[in-house]
C-alpha cells in the first residue's frame, strides 16, 4: 500500500530532472509543474470538501497532473536510456500514487 503523499516524490523527481541537458529545460519545467500540481489540487479539493462536486473536480485534476508526470517519465525512459533505471523506479511510484488517488467520494 502506498502511504506517501505526492509531495514526497518531489525530491527524487527534481534530482532526476537535474540530470537532463539544458536542451530539455522545457521538459524539466513541465514535469515539475505537473508534479507540484498534484499536491496543490488535492489540497484545493479538500479545502472545498463541503461540495462533493468541487472535491471531485479537484481530485480529477490531480489525477490528470499525476498522469502527466507519468507521461514525462516515459519520455525520459525512451529519450535518455542512461536515466532509464532511475526514471522507471520513479514511474512505478507515480503509477501507484495514481491508483491510490483514483477515488471520488
Amino acid at each position: 500500500m502506498c502511504t506517501k503523499k505526492p509531495s514526497d516524490y518531489l525530491p527524487k523527481l527534481y534530482e532526476l530532472l537535474g540530470k537532463l541537458p539544458l536542451s530539455e529545460r522545457d521538459l524539466e519545467i513541465q514535469a515539475k509543474r505537473a508534479a507540484k500540481s498534484v499536491s496543490a489540487n488535492i489540497a484545493g479539493g479538500f479545502a472545498k470538501r463541503f461540495s462533493e462536486k468541487e472535491l471531485k473536480r479537484f481530485l480529477l485534476i490531480a489525477i490528470g497532473s499525476n498522469d502527466e508526470v507519468i507521461s514525462h517519465l516515459r519520455t525520459l525512459i525512451i529519450v535518455y536510456p542512461r536515466l532509464s533505471d532511475e526514471s522507471s523506479k520513479l514511474l512505478e511510484e507515480y503509477k501507484i500514487l495514481s491508483k491510490k488517488n483514483k477515488y471520488t467520494p
